[in-house]
């Protein structure tokens, strides 16, 4: 194979890479369907986790209550520093199915990072809540 040959090759591998990797976290399959996830998310002192996901629960209509809040705080109260764990639920968000992605990054054992994805006006509302949440407590 000719130089022009393997740069013509290696610039087609590069681009399919870019492609593949640009959609991939993005994007999930919900009842077949593409749906678009947007994410929300901060870093939370321990023990702040479980009144900010009551939070979130109010703002879900069914899927996320306090079975599922508890087992993700249970989660985060077990994990160990540099640990990541992901929990999936599906939801209903304004009459729609949803999926709600929890991922959590123990880079502190006192301080989880959430990144929440979810369809683009829950992770609105999850945004502003945030916000809200840390105003409140003058952070």
């Amino acid at each position: 194979m000719t130089l022009d040959g393997m740069v013509k090759t290696l610039g087609g591998v590069l681009l399919a890479s870019l492609t593949l990797c640009a959609c991939g976290p993005s994007v999930a399959r919900n009842g077949g369907s593409s749906v678009d996830l947007k994410e929300a998310g901060t870093n939370f002192d321990a023990d702040l986790v479980a009144p900010f996901l009551d939070r979130v629960a109010k703002l879900i209509e069914s899927g996320f209550g306090a079975e599922e809040r508890n087992s993700v705080v249970q989660m985060v109260a077990s994990m160990k520093v540099d640990e990541e764990r992901t929990r999936e639920f599906n939801i209903s968000y304004r009459g729609q199915k949803a999926l709600l992605r929890m991922h959590v990054f123990l880079d502190d054992v006192d301080a989880p990072d959430i990144a929440f994805f979810t369809v683009p006006e829950l992770a609105d509302a999850i945004s502003e809540e945030i916000s809200e949440f840390f105003d409140e407590r003058g952070m």
